[in-house]
Formats: C-alpha cells, sequence, structure tokens
C-alpha cells in the first residue's frame, strides 16, 4: 500500500479538474484543498474546515466542478478505513484496503468497495453514502438516478457457485444467478429489472416479483447502445411489455423504438389478426401496418382497421395519406420513399413519394451507394415511352 498521495499530485489532479479541457494558454486554477503534513499525519483543509490527521489517501480525491461536493478515500491507524465525503467522516470501515470508488455526476452520492482478506481469500463490502452493505461480493455496477436514490449490482463466489445481488437504498434483492439489466422506475424511487434462477427468468418490479418466464428481453432507449428502458416478457401464446408502470399485454410483440430519453416511444404488437400501434401509452388498430425503426426514429405505412385510407407517418407525424401504398423503403439514416396510388372517381394515379416529395411513377426500387442511396422509378412519358428516373439521397 503506498503512503498518501503527494501534494503536488494531488494540485495536478484539481489543476485539470478545474482547467477542463483548455489549451495550455488558457488553463485557470484555483484553490481545492490544503494538505498539510504533520508529525501524526497529514490535514486535509477545505475551506475553513480541517480533517484528519491521516496517514493515506487511497484514490485520488473527487471534487465536483463547483467545488461544492467532494470524496476522500482515507486510513489511518494502518487499520481505519474511512470516507470524507461533503464535509462529513464516514467510518471507520473494517478491512485491509479500500477498492475503486464512484462518484455520482455532481458528487452528492458515492459508492466505494471495502475489501478483507480471509482464509477463503477476499471478501468485499460497500459502502454507499456512509451505508454499509456487508459481504454483498465485488460491485459490478452501479448507477445513480436521483438525487439520494441508487442502485447497484455486487457479485461473490460462494461454494463453488456465484451469487449476485442488487441493492437500493431500501431493499436488497436476491441471491441470483444473474442479473440480466436494471431499469428505474418512473418515479427513480424503485427499480425494475429481470433476472435468471434455476433455469428461467423473473422480473422484479418494485415489490413484486413476476414469473417464470421462458426469456425477457431488455427494452433500450436510444436504440441498443441506449439504457434500459423497460422489459419484454415472452410466454406461450403471450407477449407482455413493461413500460415504467405500464404493463402491455398482446399475443405477439413484433417490434418497438424508444428516442435517447424515453420520452417518446412506440410498441407494434398483434391482438388477434389486428396490428396494434401503441404510440406513448395510446392504442391504435390497423388491419396491417408496415414499420420500420431506423438510426434516429421510426416510420411506418398503415392501414387503420376496418379499411379506407393509407397513411405514411414519420415519427408519429403523418407525411402523406393515400388510397393505396404498395413498395416501402427506409435507409439507416431516415430517407424514405414509397409508390402510392390516389383515387378519384373510378381512376388511380400511381405516384413515388420520396421523404414526402410527390413525383409522377411507379416500380421504386433502391440502391446504395459508396457515399449514400439512389431512389429509381418507371415514368410512363408520351409516346409509349418508359423513362427512368431516379434520385440520389446522401447517407
Amino acid at each position: 500500500m503506498t503512503k498518501s498521495l503527494p501534494l503536488a499530485v494531488c494540485l495536478m489532479f484539481c489543476l485539470f479538474l478545474f482547467g477542463g479541457l483548455l489549451s495550455a494558454q488558457e488553463v485557470q486554477s484555483r484553490p481545492a484543498f490544503i494538505q498539510k503534513e504533520t508529525e501524526d499525519g497529514f490535514i486535509l483543509m477545505l475551506g475553513s474546515a480541517s480533517f484528519g490527521p491521516y496517514d493515506e489517501m487511497t484514490n485520488p480525491p473527487f471534487i465536483s466542478a463547483d467545488g461544492k461536493n467532494y470524496v476522500f478515500t482515507l486510513r489511518k491507524n494502518e487499520t481505519e478505513n474511512l470516507v470524507l465525503a461533503n464535509g462529513k467522516e464516514y467510518g471507520p470501515f473494517k478491512g485491509d484496503w479500500m477498492g475503486d470508488v464512484k462518484v455520482s455526476e455532481d458528487g452528492s452520492s458515492w459508492i466505494v468497495t471495502i475489501v478483507g482478506k480471509t482464509d477463503a481469500g477476499e471478501e468485499f463490502s460497500a459502502v454507499v453514502n456512509g451505508k454499509e452493505y456487508p459481504g454483498v461480493g465485488k460491485v459490478a455496477w452501479v448507477e445513480f438516478p436521483a438525487a439520494g436514490f441508487y442502485y447497484f449490482v455486487a457479485a461473490v463466489e460462494k461454494d463453488g457457485g456465484r451469487e449476485v445481488w442488487v441493492v437500493t437504498p431500501g431493499a436488497k434483492f436476491g441471491p441470483y444467478e444473474e442479473v440480466k439489466e436494471i431499469a428505474p422506475s418512473e418515479d427513480k424511487k424503485g427499480i425494475i429489472f429481470a433476472y435468471r434462477n434455476k433455469g428461467m427468468e423473473y422480473l422484479q418490479v418494485k415489490d413484486k416479483n413476476l414469473g417464470a418466464f421462458e426469456w425477457i428481453d431488455p427494452i433500450y432507449s436510444g436504440g441498443k447502445k441506449g439504457r434500459a428502458f423497460g422489459f419484454i416478457t415472452h410466454a406461450k401464446g403471450s407477449s407482455t411489455i413493461f413500460v415504467g408502470n405500464l404493463q402491455l399485454k398482446y399475443d405477439q410483440i413484433e417490434g418497438w423504438y424508444f428516442n435517447p430519453d424515453g420520452s417518446q416511444w412506440i410498441v407494434k404488437g398483434m391482438k388477434g389478426e389486428k396490428t396494434v400501434l401503441n404510440i406513448n401509452g395510446k392504442e391504435t388498430l390497423f388491419d396491417w401496418v408496415n414499420w420500420m425503426p431506423y438510426d434516429n426514429g421510426y416510420f411506418y405505412v398503415a392501414q387503420k382497421a376496418g379499411g379506407g385510407s393509407v397513411s405514411i407517418v414519420l415519427n408519429g407525424k403523418e407525411v402523406g395519406s393515400y388510397f393505396e401504398a404498395r413498395e416501402t423503403y427506409m435507409t439507416p439514416g431516415g430517407n424514405w420513399g414509397a409508390v402510392v396510388a390516389r383515387k378519384k372517381g373510378a381512376s388511380m394515379t400511381s405516384l413515388v413519394v420520396i421523404n414526402g416529395k410527390e413525383y409522377e411513377g411507379e416500380a421504386l426500387r433502391l440502391a446504395e451507394l459508396a457515399d449514400g442511396y439512389q431512389f429509381m422509378w418507371l415514368k410512363y412519358a408520351e409516346n409509349d415511352q418508359v423513362m427512368l428516373q431516379s434520385l440520389k439521397v446522401s447517407k
């Protein structure tokens, strides 16, 4: 174990923190704390407050951008593990050393791992905002979704197996074989998560346990790179989607889209022979839906239940209504095209629609180019001549 971080290192850390990513000519500096050496160790001075003495600083300190919140992990008397956070000292916590520390973006919440040596190996405990969770294992991930609220997952090797625990300020869930994903509830006072035990999967929604299911798919906001927003459970003959506090059950769920912050979402499901689109909790029945999510939203062509006109909708906004729609195309970047028909009396007129603009023609096709895409269609001209039309769009 190394001795406390030298004053120069701490000052360099703080200069980096407050200087940000500025160039060398623009670096700004202001006092963060004073580390004063004494015969009994060192004293930490933050503004008018002083703490210590301590023997060792075990992790680089965290200081918020406004300088109001801070977290230090410390040892003294070579046996006592302490955390100094936002004007208060927590501990001592039993253990041989302190592991990783993670802090919320604003510095108001923190978690640190305490590691102890035993005859069987290492034992891990977690301390969150001063509350200790002994023996839960090594922390795998932690989230601070709201002020004062947190959840974390920890795993411990036990009797040749592995136990996984999920912990919030007011509850401890487990043990499980595997935790698939976690999302905070809409009120940010609870969590919803999927877990696996003995070959079956279950869903924990706040204090309710649901299952067993054949499998559970996490739903992500902002595409598969976003955070978990809800879950779909699969059982024989039905699928149920959980979004926040909503529970929606269909014969089959065929697709979904959530924007990055989860404020706008759409789910496509089946009820018998009818297709259902559920948009932000509101259901509409259709005879058929050609629905295509893409990088930054969703697009669909659909005919409402009972027949009638066909609607073309982009991200919840109708961009066209026609008697009939045939081929439909969507590029990853959000360019779209469709062959549609208008009816006036007994006559039908075929049109090509690309990104909302109408052109004469039919039989639309889409080709991928090195720098974009090309829509191609046929247009009947005078003298029985057929023209090949094309329109290039960027990626």
